[in-house]
């Protein structure tokens, strides 16, 4: 009986403090990476909007590749 008593005791005051420090760097890598994704995706917005739209640009080039064929013809 009182070796499970020193069982629980040496899990108590040695493993769960371990398992608890490990816990805690999960925890705060998983932040930083959260962090990390929500600035790229700001980034990736801000970029977004700042970019044309495909549609727009490739019907520019059409609409321009159109004069080019009407001043060569």
């Amino acid at each position: 009986m009182i070796a499970w008593w020193v069982a629980n005791a040496v899990l108590a005051f040695v493993a769960l403090p371990v398992v608890l420090v490990e816990a805690l760097r999960i925890i705060r890598s998983l932040t930083v990476v959260t962090t990390a994704a929500r600035d790229i995706a700001a980034s990736a917005q801000s970029v977004a909007a700042a970019v044309p739209t495909v549609a727009t640009t490739v019907s520019a080039i059409a609409a321009g590749c159109g004069q080019l064929e009407s001043a060569v013809g």
